[in-house]
């Protein structure tokens, strides 16, 4: 019976994971598509690539170069422009 519960448990967060509230889909734009290589939830087997997607955001962490690669973009499309 707990595991039952435990496995509904995962396919919930799964899914939520997935498909995430609005507030996610605007701030990352690239989610759907990152997160659609990833298995559905009615593969619980394949969940180690969701602790491996994990671990791989936790330890790249992006979110920290946000702003630094947004003024280089913002420079870089300047500089090509000037350049036009």
């Amino acid at each position: 019976y707990s595991k039952r519960l435990a496995e509904d448990k995962i396919k919930q967060k799964i899914n939520e994971f997935k498909n995430p509230k609005e507030d996610i889909i605007l701030k990352y734009k690239d989610w759907r598509s990152d997160a659609s290589a990833l298995p559905d939830s009615t593969h619980l087997e394949l969940v180690s690539e969701y602790q491996e997607f994990y671990q791989r955001l936790s330890e790249d962490n992006l979110p920290r170069f946000e702003t630094k690669f947004e003024s280089y973009l913002q420079e870089t499309i300047i500089n090509k422009i000037g350049d036009f």
